[in-house]
């Protein structure tokens, strides 16, 4: 199976932990493609290909599917309009391959998704949508759509006329606001599930697919891969999300994908890898220390959710971990 996503340097250090986690928890049968949107990131995952691992510069008609060509568009619009493209792209340059998932790149991987993947092979579906599964907790999230663009898998013999319809409805329109029946690159999943609901495999009510959205509904040791949807690295801070996280979130996802963004960020020989790792750790999850030091910090470099005293102390004790 081949798995496939694409990002520029402002998502390099969240793509560098996607693929570590992928390379630690999925099978080794599983492949996975980078597609860059710029030079730089593309030069620096070349340095990185394995057996497992390969890399391609995007869009791959750089004229055709330039940001101009999008205008008005803004840039982040831009790139969901080019999320099925990187699904056809993939099939073209990868012809043997029976099933392509295409993931965002601000997704991490915490264990084995086999079971989740080897459900859909054996069903007569063609494609593949994971339900968003909203908390009842949180406001009404209905002008996002019931499915997630996050993880998206396709059969490419049966499949690929429904990434081609996106493709094209995409190109049409695709914009960060909410008009009826539209969203982004996301709410066109719920018409093409509307034309043959037998075609798709949905996940609702799956603890495999977890996100900010959901955490107060699934255990988080259920999960299979989390979406850091939100997650933010500043210059001097990072920012969680918008949602409310539980103590239970932040032990379980954010502490061990913050370690993972540092460890990506430094290699192991760097001679100051440990504080910097430290550092980065303590910045996330020093809520209850931001309280103190409020009135001497600019009101934009505060953004986090105040996360409870022992999760702090859990974080700071771990950074003495020599494990990691």
């Amino acid at each position: 199976m081949l798995f496939v996503t694409h990002f520029d340097r402002g998502y390099l250090a969240q793509f560098l932990a996607l693929r570590s986690s992928f390379l630690k928890t999925q099978p080794s049968n599983y492949r996975l493609l980078a597609f860059c949107l710029d030079e730089y990131s593309f030069i620096y995952c070349s340095n990185l290909t394995s057996d497992r691992f390969s890399v391609a510069p995007f869009p791959p008609n750089p004229s055709l599917y330039s940001l101009s060509a999008f205008s008005p568009r803004t840039y982040a619009e831009y790139v969901w309009s080019l999320t099925p493209l990187t699904i056809i792209h993939a099939s073209h340059l990868h012809q043997h391959e029976d099933v392509i998932t295409y993931v965002d790149a601000d997704m991490f991987f915490v264990s084995d998704l086999s079971s989740v993947a080897n459900s859909f092979l054996s069903s007569p579906c063609d494609i593949l949508f994971t339900d968003h599964n909203y908390d009842i907790t949180i406001p009404s999230l209905s002008p996002y759509g019931r499915f997630c663009v996050q993880y998206l898998s396709v059969k490419t013999l049966t499949g690929l006329d429904l990434v081609h319809r996106w493709f094209e409805l995409c190109l049409d329109w695709c914009y960060a606001r909410s008009s009826p029946g539209l969203f982004g690159d996301q709410k066109y999943l719920e018409y093409l599930y509307s034309l043959d609901p037998s075609r798709v495999f949905t996940t609702e009510g799956s603890s495999a697919f977890q996100a900010p959205w959901n955490v107060n509904s699934f255990s988080p040791n259920l999960a299979a891969v989390f979406h850091f949807h939100s997650f933010k690295l500043y210059p001097f801070h990072v920012y969680l999300s918008h949602y409310r996280l539980p103590d239970q979130t932040l032990n379980h996802f954010y502490h061990p994908y913050i370690k993972a963004l540092a460890s990506s960020y430094c290699p192991s020989d760097f001679p100051f890898r440990s504080w910097l790792r430290s550092t980065i750790v303590l910045i996330a999850f020093s809520s209850g220390v931001v309280t103190l030091v409020r009135l001497f910090l600019p009101s934009f470099m505060i953004s986090y959710r105040v996360a409870p005293l022992r999760t702090i102390y859990l974080n700071l004790r771990s950074l003495f971990d020599s494990s990691y």
